[in-house]
């Protein structure tokens, strides 16, 4: 069995990710970014030359497009991201977990304090206080609150395989929640325990029962129309005797899906021509070309949606815009890659 690709070109990564990761933006002189680039301290954590590059690249973006640009209200947002992208990078570095731990504490507050004090409530952890899975956990979570609206909508229109890739991502989720929940019962003190936590946990909570109840909902519905389906196709087949009823079939699949058909069985286009040839031979029966039709087990390729988005899980529907229309007060000057109507987040308004 292929295994379920992961969801992706989701709206975390299409509007904060993906922009970190490509820009080549440089920091410009007396703004203030290089000053604070210094700050992290970025030689001791970042050992490659490369990845130190990208860091200040990225955060010379934020400080072009959200400190000093047209949308300075979600310069707090993007920051939060921030956070979470460069942690993500030092999660996968081969530093030891001390390490991991004391940078992730130093960033993140002096990615707090270069915001203007006060304005941006990024709870920091003490030095030690965050190991590698507690973070990615708590990551997946804040993703998954910007994320969330449209994993509802692609629920609404996916078929078969997109649900059962959204089923992947709502798992992962589901256990992101229950590890942030066990860890702050144990280490209640954390600020982001105290300061995010205890304060948005049962939010958090009615958006996962939001999407599992669509999950479910797109599960059954699914199942329900592969039965109608395959009943279809059966009965025509059971009935299909002469050229005329094959044409018959084939008209009543395209109500429901021809190529469901067509791959299910896969030797009809050549039945099909036998017994539609003026010189057909009598030797061959309609019940041994019957006997032909054999059921194709193959189900589904990974290989070939190994990168799924919103469009690829929407079959061709426009699946942003049924999310993004949403009201918002954000700004829509400047650069369209944050499509309007995106909620303007942070652990302050959520």
């Amino acid at each position: 069995m292929s295994s379920v690709p992961s969801l992706q070109g989701l709206p975390s990564e299409f509007d904060f990710y993906h922009e970190f990761k490509s820009s080549q933006v440089d920091c410009a002189s007396g703004n203030g970014c290089s000053d604070e680039i210094s700050q992290y301290q970025l030689a001791q954590k970042f050992p490659n030359s490369i990845d130190r590059d990208q860091v200040e690249h990225a955060l010379a973006h934020i400080y072009n497009i959200y400190k000093n640009g047209d949308k300075k209200s979600l310069e707090c947002t993007a920051r939060h991201f921030f956070y979470y992208w460069i942690g993500d990078k030092l999660s996968n570095s081969n530093g030891g977990s001390g390490t991991f731990r004391a940078a992730m504490s130093v960033i993140c507050r002096r990615i707090k304090d270069n915001y203007k004090p006060g304005g941006c409530e990024l709870p920091c952890d003490d030095s030690g206080h965050v190991d590698r899975d507690i973070f990615n956990s708590r990551k997946k979570l804040f993703d998954f609150w910007y994320d969330g609206n449209i994993v509802q909508t692609l629920l609404e229109i996916s078929g078969s395989e997109g649900t059962k890739i959204c089923a992947k991502y709502i798992g992962e989720i589901d256990e992101a929640y229950e590890a942030v929940q066990t860890h702050c019962g144990t280490n209640g003190s954390d600020k982001y325990c105290t300061e995010f936590w205890n304060k948005n946990r049962n939010k958090i909570n009615q958006a996962l029962q939001g999407v599992n109840h669509g999950l479910q909902a797109a599960q059954k519905r699914t199942t329900e129309a592969a039965k109608a389906t395959s009943a279809a196709v059966e009965e025509a087949v059971r009935n299909a005797t002469t050229t005329s009823s094959i044409s018959s079939i084939l008209g009543t699949l395209a109500a429901t899906t021809v190529p469901f058909f067509l791959y299910k069985y896969k030797l009809l286009p050549s039945w099909f021509g036998n017994n539609s040839n003026g010189r057909s031979r009598k030797k061959r029966s309609t019940a041994r070309n019957r006997d032909t039709l054999t059921e194709d087990s193959s189900t589904f390729d990974s290989t070939d949606t190994s990168t799924i988005g919103p469009t690829d899980l929407a079959e061709n529907s426009t699946v942003r815009s049924g999310v993004y229309t949403t009201p918002s007060t954000r700004q829509s000057t400047g650069r369209t890659n944050n499509a309007p109507g995106r909620p303007n987040i942070g652990y302050q308004n959520l």
